[in-house]
């Protein structure tokens, strides 16, 4: 019994993966022509472009996330995290806050949090 659902599983994780590999295949040049069309814009962002300037690859190794995906997380929080970004007294941020968002998600897919 035990044996005949691990099989299952197994069948399952091969079949996913397999499905994946023909997805990647059938829409990678989609993918590439939306992300050569991206672009980061509105604020000074010198970390995010420079992971974007060595291609789609190094961004999503540094996150796990395309340009796309992470400007569409980003736009879920843009408007609180901008508001609250230069609250407060003293010097400002030298970083922006996208830029500090990137910055997050790169800490949280490297130190397995």
């Amino acid at each position: 019994m035990a044996r005949d659902v691990l099989t299952r599983l197994a069948d399952a994780s091969n079949e996913e993966a397999e499905n994946l590999r023909r997805a990647s295949l059938l829409y990678e040049g989609v993918l590439h022509e939306n992300e050569d069309d991206e672009n980061f814009g509105d604020f000074d962002t010198p970390y995010i472009d420079s992971y974007a300037s060595h291609g789609t690859q190094a961004f999503i190794t540094m996150t796990n996330l395309s340009l796309s995906e992470f400007n569409r997380l980003w736009s879920l929080c843009e408007y609180e995290v901008n508001a609250a970004w230069g609250e407060g007294r003293g010097r400002k941020n030298r970083v922006s806050a996208k830029d500090a968002f990137f910055m997050l998600l790169t800490l949280l897919k490297h130190y397995n949090t």
